[in-house]
């Protein structure tokens, strides 16, 4: 992947968001993938909480973080591991939890990488983040993802790049944030020769209702070789203090490309993170609520599709079901 930095042509704020568009089609000629997952559970630290740069800033090439969601929200100066683990992408289901240890306040992350033949994804089931730093200046991380390939089987394939997930901030103290932000590549190879490359990225962003700097969420697409371009940005982003005073994000965000086509011996590759920041009393967490709303309204794109997802895990499909984790929710802005 290549650096991305200042791509602030393709980012934007967003309340609620819907779009439609035609469904693609396509053939079930994707292989599975193969190449390496990677998870890493640990703290941050940032100089300085409302000097950070306007723009989302990404490490790519290097350790695939997100060191600002852009908005002016802190950049990431450096980090420490906590504890990690890179699986190949042909194993089940990676999952991963790190207890609490000091100001880190523990993380959970399960991911793999699969195809169906009409779809290929790096898809996660869960993903937690919380701080328990007692001030501004160091906060806890969980950073995820992969670097996978395949190939397209001798009917060729169309379909649509989308990078898509649902969260749910909760914070004790009126004073914090959270971020979360994925960067996303595909590469389309014919022979050695690169013929299609685009990146795709989606960002939430909230530090309460206590500061004028924005919440909400964006996204970003950088062309670099034969982009399809956008068909549609998505998304909602709801906040609100509950009756004891704790505040609350929920919402979910997601982009999706236009049709590309990809022919019989072709070779795809996904790379690319997904980055978790919070600091001090803040968590960030999959909210399987939100996703129900993002599953449906992604539907209208059809089923030939790569990037990254969500879907449930069966014990929150369960609670779903039989209503235990509804939330109330009312929509707030900050002036």
């Amino acid at each position: 992947m290549r650096n991305i930095r200042g791509f602030s042509e393709g980012l934007k704020l967003v309340a609620i968001v819907t779009t439609s568009v035609a469904v693609a089609t396509g053939y079930a000629q994707l292989s599975a993938p193969v190449g390496t997952l990677y998870v890493s559970h640990g703290v941050y630290n940032y100089p300085n909480f409302f000097a950070g740069p306007p723009t989302p800033q990404f490490n790519i090439p290097g350790n695939g973080w997100m060191t600002a969601p852009g908005w002016n929200y802190p950049q990431v100066a450096g980090h420490a591991q906590v504890s990690g683990a890179a699986v190949a992408a042909g194993s089940p289901w990676l999952t991963w939890v790190t207890t609490p240890a000091g100001n880190f306040g523990g993380a959970t992350t399960s991911l793999r990488a699969f195809s169906t033949g009409r779809t290929a994804w790096i898809t996660w089931s869960n993903y937690t983040v919380f701080d328990r730093a007692p001030q501004l200046g160091s906060g806890s991380y969980n950073l995820s993802g992969g670097d996978v390939e395949g190939t397209v089987g001798p009917l060729g394939w169309t379909g649509r790049a989308v990078v898509a997930f649902p969260f749910h901030v909760v914070a004790t103290k009126p004073t914090g944030y959270a971020a979360l932000g994925a960067a996303f590549e595909v590469e389309h190879w014919v022979g050695g020769n690169l013929v299609r490359m685009f990146d795709l990225g989606v960002i939430m962003a909230t530090d309460g209702l206590s500061t004028a700097r924005p919440d909400g969420i964006g996204f970003f697409h950088v062309p670099w070789v034969a982009s399809p371009g956008i068909a549609a940005t998505l998304g909602r982003f709801n906040q609100w203090w509950d009756a004891f005073g704790v505040y609350h994000a929920a919402g979910w965000v997601a982009i999706v490309s236009n049709p590309f086509a990809m022919g019989p011996g072709s070779r795809w590759v996904i790379n690319g993170r997904l980055t978790l920041l919070a600091d001090p009393s803040y968590g960030l967490e999959t909210d399987y609520n939100e996703l129900l709303d993002m599953q449906s309204q992604l539907a209208q794109f059809g089923d030939d599709l790569m990037g990254y997802n969500v879907v449930p895990e069966p014990a929150s499909l369960l609670a779903l079901a039989v209503g235990v984790v509804g939330l109330a929710v009312r929509r707030r802005r900050k002036a």
